[in-house]
């Protein structure tokens, strides 16, 4: 049986995609935060200002909602994520879900450097909840 490449070239190239390179390289962001108890409407966010001389892509992103007390746990834990370029005003993603979402872009959502991007949660429960926030990015 043959080992080696497909080919038996001594030789290959990888091709492989930005995000996989930046966590090789070390320029991959991680956000993560969760919050207090809030209550219908409520939100919490992440900030993140993007050095001068970097653009951040952000590739995935993702919230939880989960009730404070069990006895919520079989209600709607409605929630909405939400993705701002604070610097322009512009609202840049916006998603609902029920008990959380997540989304991985196919095409990242890019923030020039010297901007500020806000990442919020917010929940429509009409109890208290528990809101996680995640979002995985890289900065060149």
């Amino acid at each position: 049986m043959a080992h080696g490449r497909p080919d038996y070239s001594p030789t290959a190239v990888d091709v492989v995609l930005r995000p996989e390179w930046a966590a090789k390289e070390g320029v991959d962001k991680s956000f993560q935060s969760s919050s207090s108890p809030r209550t219908f409407g409520q939100s919490f966010f992440v900030s993140y200002t993007v050095p001068l001389t970097k653009t951040l892509y952000i590739v995935h992103f993702g919230i939880r909602n989960v009730p404070v007390a069990a006895v919520d746990g079989d209600k709607n834990q409605i929630c909405e994520g939400r993705i701002v370029d604070f610097t322009t005003s512009t609202t840049l993603w916006n998603q609902g879900g029920n008990g959380g979402l997540g989304i991985a872009f196919h095409k990242p959502i890019v923030i020039p450097g010297d901007h500020r991007v806000d990442m919020y949660a917010y929940t429509f429960a009409a109890h208290d909840t528990n809101l996680g926030l995640y979002a995985a990015a890289y900065e060149i």
